[in-house]
């Protein structure tokens, strides 16, 4: 039923598409078999290119650029890529322009006017329609991805709910797996010997291929030849949890958690600014922990 429900809204947002860019260009003056290459297009018509910028920026904007997540770096990389495609396609346009209206080489001053002109998308008359164009496409983006999470957010707490319910019938004793005595150190080999590192100082484990690198307080690394599964075996699970099959964190050096997406949660650590993922898997079991 919910596979049905998504394509159904699929085939809506696309008739609502076809609907919507069909009024536009049947509403805007456009003089399609008029030269494109043209400084004559305002103000009785709309540039051609003009017209055609609004639906690929619009649609550019909603399916390829705009980041899906609130994440800095991506959003610097959306700025910069989308600062290179708007303005190299209006470079481009007056280079073009340029050529053609000058009837032979490349002139500046017919660049230098085309690029900040009547039809320059950027500093020309209809710019607004075209800037607007971008801030709908954000606001389209936001508003269905808000729509489309709701039904997560919706499972996710129903799931939660679920989890507090069976919690009321857990006892410690049940949560905690009876253990072995449980190991104190490490033996870490370095360029003039041996020294032993403490299970205390370690902020988290991490397996990386046949050997696991554990990361102390100062954030110094120290190999391990052991496998994740053998070093969680000997772990007290009061003090350390196994977040993903590569990483084990320690409760004592976590700062914070925050909801990441779907089901999955971001833990930050004291000392680093390194930041570790659960899986959606262990979620529910983590957060157990944490309260425990």
């Amino acid at each position: 039923m919910s596979t049905f429900f998504k394509s159904m809204i699929l085939k809506l947002e696309f008739w609502i598409h076809l609907l919507f860019w069909t009024l536009f260009f049947a509403s805007i003056n456009v003089e399609w078999t008029q030269s494109w290459i043209s400084n004559e297009f305002l103000p009785l018509s709309v540039a051609p290119h003009i017209a055609l910028a609004v639906p690929i920026l619009f649609f550019s904007n909603v399916f390829w650029l705009i980041p899906k997540f609130l994440n800095k770096k991506k959003w610097h990389l959306y700025l910069a890529i989308s600062f290179s495609l708007f303005v190299g396609f209006e470079v481009m346009r007056s280079f073009i322009f340029s050529i053609y209206l000058s009837e032979s080489d490349f002139s500046f001053a017919i660049f230098q006017q085309e690029f900040f002109g009547e039809n320059s998308i950027i500093f020309g008359v209809l710019s607004m329609l075209i800037y607007s164009t971008i801030l709908y496409s954000f606001l389209y983006r936001f508003a269905k991805d808000c729509i489309k999470n709701q039904s997560v957010i919706n499972q996710l707490k129903f799931e939660n709910a679920n989890l507090q319910l069976s919690l009321a019938n857990i006892s410690v004793n049940e949560f905690v797996e009876h253990q072995p005595e449980k190991r104190t150190t490490f033996s870490i080999k370095k360029r003039d010997g041996f020294f032993l590192l403490r299970i205390e100082d370690i902020q988290y484990f991490q397996a990386n291929g046949d050997f696991v690198v554990a990361v102390d307080n100062t954030n110094r690394k120290h190999i391990i030849n052991e496998r994740l599964s053998k070093i969680y075996s000997e772990l007290d699970k009061k003090v350390f949890f196994q977040i993903s099959r590569s990483e084990i964190v320690n409760f004592n050096y976590i700062k914070k958690y925050s909801s990441y997406i779907k089901n999955r949660v971001e833990v930050h650590l004291n000392n680093t600014e390194e930041t570790l993922f659960t899986t959606n898997s262990r979620t529910p079991e983590f957060r157990v922990w944490l309260e425990r």
